[in-house]
């Protein structure tokens, strides 16, 4: 139980580690996906009506 208890928490701190040090790329792309995501609704949109 000890064992699989630290390992648990090795990983998730690893795991926060990488998402604080890809936060800014991760912003960026989702910001990217909803603005490509609004263009399409907006031409998609436009296109069928």
């Amino acid at each position: 139980m000890m064992g699989f208890s630290i390992a648990f928490i090795i990983i998730v701190l690893i795991v926060l580690y990488s998402l604080a040090r890809t936060a800014g790329e991760s912003d960026r792309i989702l910001e990217n996906i909803r603005e490509q995501s609004l263009l399409g609704r907006e031409e998609s949109s436009g296109g069928n009506s």
